[in-house]
């Protein structure tokens, strides 16, 4: 009879103490995404879409000036890229118009602050490269999309992983 007792206490024992113990040993499970956050990290979600979209028509001169000298005549192509650093040139102004990220994205807040500083730099280039017809201009502006882009990318990888720890 003891013995069963015992066995009995022993599994609830285990019961209880089992999942106080895994949390101890992963952390503390990870709250879902508030109303606000979800609403905030789909604004800057799509930001990042619309910024991967526009770099196909960002990125046309390839670093030669010979091609950006072509693009620079080429006014339906140059429209495009018009649009597409146009896109750019919004970056920072989407995500303040997304409000206040909460602390826990703050993070993804930095990554993507630091992805629309290139960005708005390579519009600033575009619009020099256009006014003044400087093909020098549009590679410069090409490579600092690159780098936006490529950060943007980055924002996005971090936002995919909240999204997976705050399902």
């Amino acid at each position: 009879m003891h013995l069963r007792r015992s066995l009995v206490l022993a599994a609830a024992v285990a019961v209880l103490v089992a999942p106080a113990a895994a949390r101890a040993a992963t952390g503390p499970a990870a709250s879902p995404a508030t109303a606000a956050e979800q609403r905030w990290l789909s604004i800057v979600e799509q930001l990042s879409v619309n910024v991967a979209d526009a770099g196909r028509d960002a990125t046309l001169v390839g670093g030669s000036v010979a091609s950006a000298r072509a693009l620079l005549v080429d006014t339906q192509t140059l429209f495009g890229s018009a649009v597409a650093y146009g896109v750019f040139s919004g970056c920072t102004q989407t995500v303040r118009d997304a409000g206040r990220a909460t602390a826990r994205l703050r993070a993804v807040r930095d990554s993507i602050d630091a992805a629309c500083r290139p960005l708005i730099q390579a519009s600033e280039l575009f619009l020099g490269a256009i006014h003044g017809k400087r093909a020098q201009a549009l590679v410069s502006a090409e490579a600092r999309a690159l780098v936006g882009m490529k950060l943007m990318a980055k924002a996005a990888a971090r936002m995919a992983a909240f999204r997976k720890a705050h399902p």
